[in-house]
């Protein structure tokens, strides 16, 4: 006996039938993918990320400062060592300490916490009026603290850069993602500058701009 099937006589029938039944719903659901496919474009700003290569230079790290050098002592890594000093450049910029240094320039918390739209036409940002009043230049969001928290801005931070370890090389890659490219690029130069300045000397290696959704 034979078990093998022809597939000329496989019966399409009633998949065509099933199909034709329902291609109202087919047609109307493939629409209404696209069309919210397409408003998304619109709605979800892009992001840009800045991107910084870098290369912890091999002197100078004692005149860092003692808050910040408590990082150091508490993560275990000995700022005498030169193999350790990517390390440190790399917890210091996470840690909430030097956060608080960014924190106090009003400038950076608005465009962390309070940007809104950018347009690629002008170059310039929409604030969020529901979250910071530019005339007044109060923050005014319904919240029982107007201005955001040290806390609260710091994992907003986190969630905006991101760095990567070359472990061969020791080359360290930061980026810094924001819906306008200028100002993505303006805060990770900054925060780069900052390094420099409490201690932990870093050589720029090359920094460029790219847009991501």
């Amino acid at each position: 006996m034979n078990d093998t099937y022809n597939i000329d006589e496989l019966d399409l029938s009633p998949i065509i039938k099933i199909v034709n039944e329902k291609k109202f719903f087919i047609l109307l659901a493939s629409i209404s993918v696209s069309i919210i496919f397409f408003l998304s474009s619109f709605l979800i700003p892009n992001k840009y990320h800045s991107f910084i290569s870098l290369q912890p230079l091999e002197d100078q790290t004692s005149n860092i400062p003692n808050q910040l050098g408590g990082i150091a002592a508490f993560a275990g890594i000995n700022i005498q060592d030169k193999g350790n000093k990517t390390d440190l450049a790399l917890k210091i910029l996470t840690s909430t300490d030097f956060f608080e240094t960014l924190y106090q320039d009003e400038e950076f918390l608005i465009d962390l916490m309070a940007t809104k739209n950018f347009s690629s036409a002008s170059g310039k940002i929409s604030i969020d009026s529901k979250k910071y009043d530019v005339k007044s230049k109060k923050w005014v969001r319904d919240h029982k603290n107007p201005k955001p928290t040290v806390q609260e801005s710091h994992e907003v931070f986190l969630k905006s850069i991101s760095q990567y370890v070359d472990k061969n090389t020791q080359f360290v890659e930061i980026s810094f993602v924001h819906i306008s490219p200028y100002i993505a690029q303006k805060w990770l130069t900054r925060i780069i500058d900052k390094l420099n300045f409490i201690g932990i000397i870093i050589h720029t290696l090359y920094l460029t701009i790219i847009s991501k959704h």
